[in-house]
């Protein structure tokens, strides 16, 4: 999992991703932290998460990046669309939970950008 976890490691993704992992059977692996921006998840997490070899991924993020002065939702939109194709490109099943409201995301990955080879479907909804 990718993104902010939030405070005290709670919030969406803690919620989430313990839950999905024992349904499953499957180890979480969270790589999120507080204050995440969504360059952060491009640069930094989606590499950790890749070393894990994960048959799913769950991305919340995007939020913190429009709580920020310098918001630039053309940066935000090109750093989320190549989390996605790295995923799709490694046959994951994703879910991304992009948290803006600014209305100024229009273009990021959606259900209809695609599937994954696994025949998940993506959503920034």
């Amino acid at each position: 999992m990718c993104g902010d976890r939030g405070p005290g490691a709670r919030g969406w993704v803690a919620g989430v991703g313990p839950l999905l992992a024992a349904a499953l059977g499957a180890v979480e692996h969270n790589v999120a932290f507080q204050g995440a921006r969504v360059a952060c998840v491009r640069e930094r997490q989606l590499p950790a998460v890749l070393e894990h070899r994960p048959d799913a991924a769950i991305v919340v993020a995007g939020m913190n990046d429009t709580l920020r002065s310098d918001f630039d939702p053309v940066k935000l939109r090109e750093d989320l669309r190549y989390v996605v194709v790295e995923l799709q490109r490694r046959g994951l099943g994703w879910c991304s939970r992009a948290t803006t409201t600014t209305g100024g995301c229009s273009g990021c990955p959606s259900p209809s950008s695609g599937r994954s080879r696994r025949g998940s479907t993506g959503s920034t909804r």
